[in-house]
């Protein structure tokens, strides 16, 4: 998609000869670049949002571990029984 908008600007730029031409052009390529930092702004947005589901899942999942394995005390040796 990116390269179809990159030629379809290249063809404006070379149909636009005069100066109103020149300046209309001027603004697509500007939008295109503004459009592309918007991109880039809602990625990274996007991708932080996502860093805190992950981190919270990995809190979650250590939580579930803690109670299911419980830590042994320290110490405290636990004698086999004898038979």
């Amino acid at each position: 998609m990116a390269t179809s908008a990159v030629a379809s600007t290249a063809v404006t730029l070379r149909s636009y000869s005069s100066i109103g031409h020149f300046v209309r052009a001027s603004a697509l390529i500007f939008g295109i670049f503004a459009g592309n930092k918007q991109f880039k702004a809602v990625k990274a947005e996007r991708d932080e949002r996502w860093k805190k589901q992950v981190i919270m899942r990995d809190e979650k999942i250590e939580e579930l571990e803690k109670k299911l394995n419980p830590p042994k005390a320290e110490g405290k040796v636990e004698e086999a029984p004898v038979a």
